[in-house]
């Protein structure tokens, strides 16, 4: 069963993210095709880095950001065996999230009639939930909101050999 608590997402040190760029500009996610009609497209954010490392092998010239947020935005926590079970596809996850909204959140939502992330974008709110079943967590900041976050380069993980 999949809990949700309504929550605030203080401003400062959130996590960190891998990624392609060595320096990050929010903007970097226009430039970049953006498959909208996904429920789970966003900006992904690892609350430590083990869990942002896992996207390394995602690229062939990965950096470590430390994510910071320029301001309170308001998340909804997940929690739930649902969410963190690799067998259940993404859409039917991003209907039980929403099933298990209250019913205001949940009637806003449908209302926006678009994938999850962006609706939740949409009404101002980021998402925390379950990464994999071994107990990391993930921030998923709608791609609405990514001007709300600014990145500063860690790690220079070199070229991948393997990419």
């Amino acid at each position: 069963m999949i809990t949700i608590e309504r929550s605030i997402l203080k401003k400062g040190h959130i996590g960190f993210k891998v990624s392609n760029y060595q320096n990050f500009d929010y903007k970097c996610t226009w430039r970049t095709p953006i498959d909208v009609t996904k429920p789970w497209a966003g900006f992904y954010i690892g609350t430590t880095e083990d869990v942002a490392d896992g996207y390394k092998d995602d690229y062939q010239h990965p950096y470590r950001h430390a994510v910071t947020l320029l301001q309170d935005l308001d998340i909804i926590i997940c929690t739930g065996p649902e969410l963190a079970n690799s067998q259940i596809p993404g859409m039917a996850k991003a209907e039980m999230v929403t099933e298990a909204l209250p019913d205001h959140l949940k009637d806003a939502v449908r209302k926006q009639n678009k994938p999850l992330m962006d609706a939740l974008g949409e009404l101002g709110f980021c998402y925390q939930g379950p990464h994999d079943d071994e107990g990391g967590i993930e921030i998923v900041i709608p791609n609405k909101l990514t001007h709300l976050v600014s990145l500063k380069m860690k790690i220079d993980f070199g070229v991948n050999k393997y990419f």
